[in-house]
């Protein structure tokens, strides 16, 4: 980069042949004019197409879960931004592993899952009855399901506690060979204020 001092380009900015003119904290430079590279390198490729498909992943829950259930600051960026950077690798994989997907840190035991299955138009996930630890029967059981084949998002909206053992997703409507990724994620209030009680419990279905 070279400064000017005087003369006939201190009044030109922008490009000029293959020189760049500006201004940087009141002084006149001029810079080689440089294409912006674009590698297209197998890494970075995988790295551009696992960011797609974790943020198309992520942008359906922030609303639901991210934004009602995160603290940002935990870690001083957004629950966005946490959850995108914590399961990106994830999505680096061939299939995409979502049994690996995580929420945030979980402070207390995680609820113990057992399975799904659809009945009519809902999805209904089960767990076990009996656990131990700091779990509490108020905790609320936020139910979510994901499907694969729609990049659609459902959830129970919060509406049961833990001492359940049934939490139901209403008005999915799966369609045969549709693929759905369920997690369970406990909310207990702490000082009036939600907070994460156990990641999750992952289970998956698919319409037969």
């Amino acid at each position: 980069m070279s400064k000017n001092i005087s003369g006939i380009y201190s009044a030109v900015s922008g490009k000029l042949g293959g020189v760049v003119h500006a201004k940087w904290k009141g002084i006149d430079y001029q810079r080689e004019y440089v294409i912006p590279a674009n590698p297209k390198s197998r890494g970075q490729l995988d790295q551009r197409g696992a960011m797609s498909s974790c943020v198309a992943f992520a942008k359906g829950i922030v609303a639901i879960v991210l934004n009602v259930y995160f603290n940002k600051n935990l870690s001083g960026r957004s629950a966005y931004n946490r959850f995108v950077s914590e399961n990106i690798a994830f999505f680096k994989t061939a299939p995409i592993g979502y049994s690996n997907v995580t929420f945030g840190p979980s402070e207390i035991a995680p609820l113990n899952g057992s399975g799904l299955t659809a009945v009519g138009t809902d999805l209904i996930l089960t767990s076990e009855t009996v656990y131990g630890g700091d779990q509490l029967d108020s905790d609320i059981v936020l139910a979510i399901a994901y499907c694969e084949t729609t990049n659609t998002w459902f959830s129970n909206n919060g509406q049961e506690t833990r001492d359940g053992a049934e939490y139901i997703i209403e008005n999915v409507n799966p369609i045969t060979g549709q693929k759905f990724h369920c997690y369970y994620i406990a909310i207990r209030e702490v000082n009036g204020i939600p907070t994460l009680s156990s990641a999750k419990f992952y289970a998956t279905y698919t319409k037969s």
